[in-house]
This record gives structure tokens, sequence and C-alpha cells, in this order.
């Protein structure tokens, strides 16, 4: 019930501070977003719930940290460079495929979040996998709510909507 008030009250603040176009950019990153978060998480952010509940039923703590250690190895160079290709592509996605130059922050906003994301995707699997459920699911859908409310605030603030949609 709280992150679809706080859902609901971030979609207010969209639609009331950037207007209609502001919420159509806000769905474009997020959509991208997911998709890029998708292909960084590999699948160890579904694999990892069976090895990890797995593990601590059993009490092999140290399985669980080693296979934690081994996949952020993996998946965090792998963000990284998504987030670096993101960022250099934003002005060719911009311009060329959306034909929209105004999309060019938002897609970088999109490409410096985007390493926190998957990182972030894969944690609250290794949280879940331990059996804490409602912690796992207070970050999976609460945080982005907060994230995204907190930097559409300072946007606002410091008067970003007046150059660029974000």
């Amino acid at each position: 019930i709280i992150t679809m008030g706080i859902s609901y009250l971030l979609m207010i603040f969209i639609s009331r501070e950037l207007g209609e176009e502001g919420i159509g950019i806000y769905n474009l990153s997020l959509a991208i977003l997911g998709v890029l978060i998708m292909i960084g998480c590999l699948g160890f952010n579904t694999s990892v719930i069976r090895f990890v509940s797995q593990y601590n039923a059993k009490g092999w703590l140290s399985s669980i940290r080693s296979l934690y250690s081994s996949i952020i190895r993996v998946i965090l160079p792998l963000a990284l460079l998504l987030g670096v290709i993101l960022f250099f592509l934003a002005p060719y996605l911009a311009q060329v495929v959306y034909e929209d130059p105004k999309l060019e922050l938002p897609f970088r906003i999109v490409a410096f979040t985007l390493p926190f994301g998957i990182l972030a995707t894969v944690n609250v699997e290794f949280i879940r996998g331990l059996k804490k459920v409602h912690i796992s699911e207070l970050f999976r859908n609460l945080s982005l709510q907060i994230v995204t409310l907190l930097g559409l605030a300072l946007a606002w603030f410091y008067g970003l909507e007046d150059e660029y949609p974000i």
C-alpha cells in the first residue's frame, strides 16, 4: 500500500511539474532502464534465489559469500560497461533514433543509474533467497520511487525542468 501511494504521488508530481511530455520521458527512461538491467543481470537475479536459499538452509554462509562475490565480479564490469556505452550513445539515441535532442539528458541519467540498478536487482534477490521477503520487496518496489522522487525534487529545486523535461 505504501509503495502504491508513493508511486501515485510520484506520477502526480511528474505530471504537475513536467506535464504529459515528462510522464512520457519518465516511462521511456524506465523502459530502457528495465531492459538494460535485465541484460546486465545476465540471469543471475533469477538463479541466485535457488542457490542462496539452498545454501542458507544448509548453513553454508561461506558459500553464499563466495557466490555473491563471484556474481559481483562478473556483473559489475558489465554494468559499468553498459552504463558507459549508454552514456556515449545518448546523443545518437536522442537525435537519430527518437529525433528529440531533449532526451539526451534523461538517457544520460539512466546511464548513470544503470550500474546501481543492476547491483540493486541482484542484491534484492540475494535478500529474497535468505527468506527476508519483506525486506527484499521493500527495496525492490519502494527504492526506485523514492530515488526518483528525490532526483526530480532536486531537478525541480535547481530549475532543470525549465531547460530539460526530465
